[in-house]
């Protein structure tokens, strides 16, 4: 029951905070740079086909829960999705996986908050952003699990 209590804690708490140190801001904006442009770079094969294209090699699809169990995971697709996306297709991204769209966008805007975090610290400690920081985040992977789960079940 107290680990119960400590996640449910956790979720609705108010006193949420944002890492100190500036090493971890960078991580995570090298990271969410890094899913907003790479796309750009790839491209997409003929429908049907799998796997991607980065400056003419092709390039093999990868889900191992796909190639070793059969089944799909929350992330399958969303490599092609941003991939299209990058590229205006944004219709056609939904054909791969239906949260590419609202993924994109949050990694967009974790690149401007991290950005923002590392050029003035104090922006670190406002309570508004760390909420909206915080609650995005996990709203994002509600979002995934649901769409995965709604996609099993079709």
């Amino acid at each position: 029951m107290n680990r119960l209590r400590r996640v449910l804690e956790f979720f609705v708490s108010t006193e949420k905070s944002l890492p100190a140190d500036p090493q971890t801001h960078k991580t995570y904006l090298v990271i969410a740079l890094a899913l907003v442009t790479l796309p750009f770079f790839l491209s997409c094969p003929a429908p049907g086909k799998e796997g991607l294209a980065f400056l003419g090699l092709h390039l093999p699809g990868v889900c191992p829960s796909q190639r070793l169990f059969g089944v799909t995971c929350p992330g399958c697709g969303l490599t092609r999705a941003f991939v299209l996306i990058a590229h205006g297709h944004f219709r056609d991204s939904l054909e791969f996986n239906r949260m590419g769209v609202p993924l994109y966008l949050f990694f967009a805007c974790q690149v401007v908050f991290r950005a923002c975090v590392l050029r003035r610290p104090q922006t670190a400690r406002v309570p508004f952003l760390i909420n909206v920081n915080h609650y995005s985040a996990l709203a994002m992977i509600a979002l995934l699990l649901l769409n995965w789960f709604a996609s099993l079940l079709s």
